[in-house]
């Protein structure tokens, strides 16, 4: 049986709340997996500790998670630095080949260098 990641990009307005921005299912690939939250990882790839969905987290992401809420698992959530630095551990093993989709995410939360922006996600199976 496969896993999948579902995510948002979140972006936080002046007045404190998060907003939703856009949606990431991203490919399939385990390495990513494993760097962002040790799923499917096979002991070769640093992973960053788990986190849990935010308390604030928008209105559509938390639509979105009670769609999946008894299939989801592994919850949390990375900034564009953590993103960036799960990204160059998923391409460490020899011949590891990560999707430019993700490269791609993290373009699109770099562009909001004004604001804080984060990238919630959890994994179903």
């Amino acid at each position: 049986m496969g896993c999948d990641i579902h995510g948002h990009v979140e972006t936080r307005s002046r007045n404190g709340s998060w907003y939703h921005s856009m949606d990431f299912d991203g490919p399939r690939e385990y390495e990513m997996f494993a760097a962002l939250a040790n799923v499917r990882n096979n002991g070769s790839i640093k992973a960053f500790e788990l986190k849990g969905l935010p308390d604030d987290i928008s209105y559509k992401t938390k639509e979105d998670y009670e769609l999946w809420r008894y299939d989801a698992h592994s919850h949390s959530w990375v900034t564009p630095d953590e993103l960036e630095t799960a990204i160059k551990e998923a391409r460490k093993p020899l011949g590891s080949y990560i999707n430019e989709d993700y490269d791609a995410l993290l373009a699109y939360m770099r562009a909001f260098e004004t604001e804080e922006v984060r990238f919630v996600f959890w994994f179903d199976n």
